[in-house]
């Protein structure tokens, strides 16, 4: 694994990162709200990656010293790369017991239904 901050040189994969950090913090806390307005940040800094072409940007971070926002680069990167975003995701997944961890299962079994029936 790697830190990294030089990954997050560019000011909106820092906006990423700090948003899949206050999502990690609230769901570790339980907090609902806090989860759901940083998830809609994370959403939208994504979309705006995207939007500019650059949504590539958070494969840097599937290798980050951070669950959570490895989790959230992975969530995002199914669109981009499925095998290795899918691969971060079980690995997660397949780690210590954790809020990250079920919310691995969950986007998995998510994601391979969707793709199923997609």
């Amino acid at each position: 694994m790697m830190n990294t901050h030089a990954a997050e040189s560019t000011p909106l994969l820092a906006q990423y990162v700090a948003a899949a950090e206050a999502y990690g913090v609230a769901v570790e806390a339980g907090d609902a709200e806090r989860a759901h307005a940083a998830h809609a940040a994370l959403q939208a800094v994504f979309q705006t990656l995207d939007d500019l072409g650059q949504s590539q940007a958070v494969l840097s971070l599937l290798e980050d010293d951070r669950v959570t926002v490895r989790y959230c680069a992975a969530v995002d990167a199914l669109s981009v790369v499925p095998e290795r975003a899918e691969s971060v995701l079980e690995a997660i997944a397949n780690g210590s017991p954790s809020p990250m961890q079920v919310m691995a299962l969950v986007s998995l079994g998510e994601w391979r239904k969707r793709r199923a029936h997609g």
